[in-house]
């Protein structure tokens, strides 16, 4: 008890030094994100009896934003008295009521008054000298603003006479980006929400502890061989939780050290089956015989070794949906990285070693994420969320870097295999070209007239597909900046698109509970895969372009032969929607993510 209850007074006070921060960061304009402040004025009332709104200054921030209607109806409109307007620095800040006034003043809680604009003023370069002695005017430009975002009223107190209204503190406005301002009250509103409740929970241990400090209080009493007997059987109860403990944590290590030496072995059968093909020489003759048959018969087909997977390994440290999944093999020095990126909607980004399962870190981020990718080449790692801007970060450096060219949440992210190419797409139906690892800004493709929800790039890096909220795909030449082909518009939204990287062949994920794969170069339908009861919301294929995998919302991952269509086997180890599939760049593990929080690993079985 008493170390839940140090653990939300910890959590309280982080969250006060957060929130002091942002306002901090708002005074001095350093705040990555634009954050602003809105902080609460009183003042009194004197004479006419007035509407008042029960609502808190916040709320009343919040109102005029989403509904000034409301406070029209209540509101007294005033303008700046003469004397005021023509020598503002002489005292007092004065305004009277009147018919047409551009001012509002409206009651709330507690009698306190306020001062906003009237919600229809149209504010020039001639009006700021007076919106400037009543509001703070944060980001103005005269060349160039008009409209602004209010984030805290004036206030005002009524004058002894009853007539007039005196500024009492300045309000403040905010003429930068609208959406900056709403984002920073969310955050705020978010903020006080969390530190209430964190305050309740306090309440009620605090409620909690006195309870059980009186049953303490109780058992004191009672006989002291009844309390000697409790105390004894305590005691051999904490032993045996402790050996309990020590046996699993015993266990684990065990089992994290077979898991590895299983993995060494696996390896060292494959290289001793390598040397033992390269050691046996081939006559000449039997060399041509082989070649000629290579020539006339199709190669082997390596889908089949997906007809029988096992479930290796299950991550489970998101708390919310896992909604993006990415792998990546580099190496460094003497080193071979091997990682597994997943993005979830608990706002984290979490980095695992694919072989052993470890949890190697986790990134928090300030929105959900919606996509990964992962560099072929690099320790390059970039994610598209809900924040409007890519991030860009450097696995080994642990540098980031931000990429600010959408206006609204980022949907797609892909890189081309080479590692020199980055695109993006988002709700705001931008289609933008990045060159990497610099970050720089290349060009925007189009601006379609919906949401752009996926992309895909060629393994020759020179094609670009991508698919956007009216169902229709497109093919661009990435040199050339042009758009080639329109493949086609479908019944059903697109929700996932993939290249082969061995043929000329696109997979798309569709709502219409179908995989359709089709020609990249003529938009032909090659199959239409049939099995899933509910959409497909993910596709990949296997590094040899054989085996194409799909997840879907009937909690299930399919595994398809490319070249027949033939369904292969079906995975039913999620509890939930499936988000994420993913091939390791080796071609021997797939990994799926999805609603129940789950990553799961999976592998063939030989």
């Amino acid at each position: 008890m008493e170390q839940q209850e140090q653990e939300l007074i910890k959590r309280l006070i982080e969250l006060e030094k957060k929130f002091q921060a942002l306002e901090k960061a708002l005074e001095e304009g350093s705040h990555p994100w634009g954050m602003l402040k809105a902080s609460r004025v009183v003042g009194g009332v004197i004479g006419e009896k007035l509407s008042m709104l029960n609502i808190t200054s916040e709320q009343l921030v919040d109102l005029y934003q989403d509904c000034p209607q409301v406070l029209a109806a209540v509101a007294i409109k005033v303008s700046l008295m003469s004397q005021s307007y023509e020598n503002p620095l002489a005292g007092e800040i004065c305004l009277e009521k009147t018919g047409n006034g551009n001012y509002w003043v409206i009651g709330t809680e507690a009698e306190n008054f306020w001062l906003v604009p009237k919600d229809t003023i149209k504010i020039n370069a001639q009006m700021m000298k007076t919106v400037e002695s009543l509001f703070k005017c944060e980001g103005y430009q005269a060349s160039q603003t008009k409209e602004f975002t209010l984030i805290q009223a004036a206030q005002v107190s009524r004058s002894p006479d009853g007539e007039q209204w005196v500024l009492e503190e300045l309000g403040i406005l905010d003429f930068r980006d609208r959406s900056v301002g709403s984002q920073l009250r969310e955050e705020l509103t978010q903020m006080r929400e969390e530190r209430l409740q964190i305050g309740f929970q306090l309440k009620q241990l605090n409620q909690d502890f006195w309870y059980f400090k009186h049953e303490l209080g109780q058992l004191i009493e009672m006989r002291p061989g009844e309390v000697d007997s409790l105390q004894e059987q305590l005691m051999i109860a904490t032993q045996e939780r402790d050996e309990l403990k020590m046996k699993v944590e015993e266990l684990q290590q065990q089992l994290m050290i077979v898991s590895k030496e299983r993995l060494k072995l696996e390896r060292k059968v494959e290289q001793l089956f390598e040397l033992m093909s390269k050691s046996q020489p081939i006559p000449s003759q039997e060399l041509e015989i082989e070649q000629e048959e290579q020539e006339s018969e199709p190669s082997e087909d390596l889908s089949k070794k997906w007809k029988r997977v096992e479930l290796v390994q299950t991550l489970e440290k998101h708390t919310d949906s896992v909604r993006t999944l990415a792998v990546g093999c580099w190496k460094e020095s003497e080193e071979t990285h091997r990682i597994i990126a997943s993005g979830g909607y608990d706002n984290t980004i979490r980095l695992w070693n694919w072989q052993t399962g470890e949890l190697i870190e986790t990134v928090s981020v300030a929105a959900r994420v919606n996509k990964l990718a992962i560099s072929p080449i690099a320790p390059i790692l970039v994610s598209g969320s809900d924040l409007r801007y890519l991030q860009v970060w450097d696995l080994l450096k642990d540098e980031t870097k931000f990429l600010k060219r959408h206006s609204d949440r980022i949907l797609a992210v892909v890189i081309s295999p080479d590692g020199k190419t980055l695109a993006s797409g988002g709700a705001d139906k931008k289609l933008n070209i990045w060159n990497l690892p610099s970050g720089e800004f290349r060009q925007t493709l189009t601006e379609e007239d919906s949401a752009i929800c996926c992309l895909a790039i060629s393994s020759d890096g020179k094609i670009l597909v991508s698919s956007n909220g009216n169902n229709t795909i497109k093919r661009w030449n990435l040199e050339t900046g042009k758009l080639e082909k329109s493949l086609g518009t479908y019944m059903g939204l697109i929700w996932d698109l993939a290249i082969s990287p061995a043929e000329n062949i696109l997979a798309c994920g569709c709502r219409d509970r179908l995989v359709k794969v089709l020609n990249l170069t003529t938009g032909e339908m090659l199959h239409q895969l049939r099995g899933h009861s509910k959409e497909v919301y993910a596709v990949a294929f296997s590094p040899d372009g054989q085996t194409l995998a799909s997840g879907s919302f009937d909690n299930t991952v399919k595994l398809w032969r490319v070249k027949t269509g033939e369904l292969l086997c079906t995975l039913t180890g999620h509890q939930s929607d499936v988000y994420g599939v993913a091939f390791s760049p080796d071609g021997r593990f797939l990994v799926s993510g999805g609603r129940d929080k789950l990553i799961k690993i999976w592998k063939p079985m030989f």
